[in-house]
């Protein structure tokens, strides 16, 4: 009705070069921030008419989303673990939506399997796993539970078929880990409250006195210990747990072990950084994003199991009413839907694998160095500039700071300061940046993930926030 094909050559020319254009035309803002009713207002409270839209209709609406939306690939952009605009995973993520493939067997995505495949022999290889397997998933939190799924199943053999049993499984992690370890024992039957958190040092990593302390404390109550989740860069932090010294203690305990490294794990491509995750290769399993520090579009992320090839499809495939997909072939072995709890699956392996085509290994590692250097500069401001504070010492991509106010000297105020410092900034739109509470402090968090950030990207942001903050004092 509206006179349009569905795939109109100049339609898609016309607003693939308006994309084009909004991403290289530089911003002054990051976002035009606007309330929840404002947006609704703006956009007729995106109700469905009736009949068709007209092409113009479209290109107002692709127009008005992109006024309104946030600009990640902006260099004032540090609010999130992932930042920038990689314009050959943007190039994958077209081939992968115009070929709409999916990855449940070799039949239906044949090129597409044998580069995941091989994408994470590459994975393996960096991490010294062996007789390994793995797959691409929709993210780390996927991860996270496809890892404590598989341990689960081996504490608990029957539970595949006849479902929880009176065993008490207990799982360990860090206080600072990733709150999708709670949301896994919540999905897998284990409970919230079975996930004892293992408390951090100074350095934002788990102790390992205090894990194995847990582990003793579990079994005298008749409990199994079943799962240990390490982290390679928490969330707030960026700390990296001890892995050497907790895999003695899996190990003692017979416990799966497995690392979220899905913020820091991109470093085992790093030439001067990857000693950060040493130990890799003693633990059982390992989930990792590309789409964080490494840029890749959202999402694409990985989970890998060490010495154990044969395992993911043990626990995850059904084995039943799957003839209408999976056929006997010469091909079949190579079908990973059996991997898998998805089964339809989007082809993210070519955002990473065009991602290694443009800057080779070399040149990755020299970029996740760039980054590191980001890091050390934005600290040194924080440490130079006056009023800034560093909560946080860091090994890692974020820096955590408070603004401490002239004149101002309880935490209370201070802590309310930066909160309505970071919100009066967000609401500017000039840069974008998050913030966090922990230990009593509600501070700062910077996140240098953007491969085209400079210094003068973080002076500029440091200005805003400074201009601002001198402004708020007003107030006080």
């Amino acid at each position: 009705k509206g006179g349009y094909k569905m795939l109109d050559s100049n339609f898609l020319n016309e607003t693939f070069s308006d994309l084009v254009k909004y991403a290289n035309t530089p911003s002054e803002k990051v976002i035009n921030y606007q309330t929840a009713s404002n947006l609704k207002q703006k956009f007729n409270n995106f109700e469905v008419k009736e009949n068709s839209s007209s092409q113009a209709d479209i290109k107002d609406f692709i127009k008005k989303y992109l006024n309104y939306s946030v600009n990640t690939g902006s260099n004032q952009f540090f609010n999130q673990l992932f930042a920038g605009r990689n314009e050959f995973g943007i190039l994958a993520e077209m081939l992968s939506s115009f070929t709409n493939s999916s990855m449940y067997t070799f039949e239906m995505a044949p090129v597409a399997t044998l580069i995941e495949l091989k994408m994470l022999e590459l994975i393996a290889n960096k991490s010294g796993f062996i007789n390994f397997e793995g797959k691409f998933v929709s993210g780390g939190s996927h991860a996270n539970l496809a890892a404590m799924m598989v341990a689960r199943n081996l504490a608990d053999e029957q539970i595949k078929k006849s479902g929880i049993s009176d065993k008490k499984l207990v799982a360990f992690a860090s206080e600072d880990s990733h709150y999708s370890y709670s949301k896994g024992a919540n999905i897998l039957g284990i409970g919230i409250n079975n996930v004892i958190k293992i408390k951090a040092d100074a350095q934002g990593k788990m102790i390992p006195e205090e894990l194995e302390k847990a582990i003793k404390k579990v079994i005298a109550n008749n409990q199994t210990p079943f799962f240990i989740g390490a982290t390679a860069g928490t969330t707030v932090f960026g700390a990296f747990d001890d892995l050497s010294a907790l895999s003695k203690i899996a190990k003692k305990y017979k416990v799966w072990f497995h690392v979220d490294g899905a913020f820091g794990g991109p470093v085992i491509f790093s030439e001067n950084h990857s000693k950060l995750i040493s130990g890799l290769d003693m633990t059982n399993s390992f989930s990792i994003d590309f789409h964080k520090i490494l840029g890749a579009p959202l999402t694409c992320s990985a989970i890998l199991i060490n010495g154990q090839k044969g395992i993911l499809k043990e626990v995850f495939d059904n084995g039943e009413g799957t003839n209408y997909i999976f056929h006997d072939s010469e091909n079949s072995s190579y079908d990973l839907g059996p991997l898998s709890l998805q089964c339809g699956r989007k082809v993210d392996v070519l955002k990473l694998y065009f991602l290694f085509l443009y800057y080779g290994l070399d040149g990755v590692s020299d970029k996740i160095s760039d980054l590191f250097n980001s890091a050390s500069y934005a600290k040194q401001k924080v440490i130079e500039l006056g009023n800034l504070s560093l909560v946080f010492p860091g090994e890692f991509l974020t820096i955590c700071f408070q603004y401490i106010p002239k004149f101002i000297d309880d935490q209370k105020t201070i802590n309310e300061f930066n909160f309505k410092l970071r919100q009066k900034l967000l609401e500017s739109g000039l840069s974008m940046v998050n913030q966090s509470n922990k230990n009593g402090k509600q501070f700062i968090r910077l996140v240098t993930v953007n491969f085209d950030l400079t210094k003068e990207d973080l002076d500029l942001f440091f200005t805003h926030l400074i201009t601002i903050a001198k402004k708020l004092e007003n107030e006080y």
